[in-house]
């Protein structure tokens, strides 16, 4: 069965920068370079992803690192020939109806909002898709309900919201919405398991309480691992 893997966007920014760079391997160009592959040290790997992920990551390509727009496109419809090319050849999904899922107050909606309006103010010609809080919803949304078995982002933080259970270390979370769940980890912690060939998912994370400690506070999490 092939692991199902979601990257943020700023996985595939922080592969493109070091490359450009020549700055790598890293954590995020292994995991890039399997995804394109489909396959890891662990087994067969499923890039999971969305269309206005798609969309956003050739925003951030126009907007941060200056690619002409026609490249960029190009570029970030990659995303979606990776995930057609893959073991399970799953097509970009739709993300409908994210407002409803739990995430963020409506105090840090609304300060989101706000600050998007000044970026866009800022830059006319190229302004943001998203607000921070928006851009965070869609990927967890992704990654979620598409079954995804890691969310994988160099920004953990943001996804520390709504239900999920945190560990005596900084790098991972387990999070769930309904009946899913999935780990939200960092591209180090996920590159290191998946190249010592273990296929890393919630039960798991679960399964080993000695190496994973949960922090006493979150002892009431009771959603149950896929």
């Amino acid at each position: 069965m092939a692991l199902r893997l979601c990257l943020d966007i700023n996985v595939f920014y922080s592969e493109f920068f070091s490359r450009t760079k020549r700055v790598f391997p890293s954590s995020a160009s292994d995991l890039v370079d399997w995804v394109d592959s489909g396959n890891c040290p662990a087994g067969p790997v499923q890039l999971i992803i969305s269309w206005p992920m798609v969309e956003q990551w050739e925003n951030v390509l126009i907007r941060n690192l200056k690619i002409p727009k026609n490249d960029a496109e190009a570029i970030a419809n990659n995303l979606a020939v990776l995930a057609m090319d893959g073991p399970i050849s799953e097509s970009p999904h739709m993300v409908l109806g994210s407002g409803y899922v739990p995430f963020a107050t409506e105090e840090e909606i609304g300060k989101a909002a706000r600050a998007l309006k000044d970026r866009q103010a800022k830059d006319p010609e190229n302004p943001p898709l998203y607000d921070e809080v928006e851009d965070d919803r869609i990927v967890y949304l992704t990654a979620i309900v598409a079954g995804a078995d890691v969310l994988v982002t160099d920004n953990l933080k943001d996804f520390r919201r709504g239900n999920f259970q945190q560990f005596e270390r900084d790098d991972l979370i387990v999070a769930s919405h309904g009946d899913r769940s999935l780990v939200v980890a960092t591209p180090f912690f996920v590159a290191h398991w998946l190249r010592s060939g273990v296929p890393i998912t919630p039960a798991f994370i679960r399964s080993r309480p000695d190496l994973f400690i949960v922090k006493p506070k979150d002892t009431g999490f009771d959603a149950e691992p896929k």
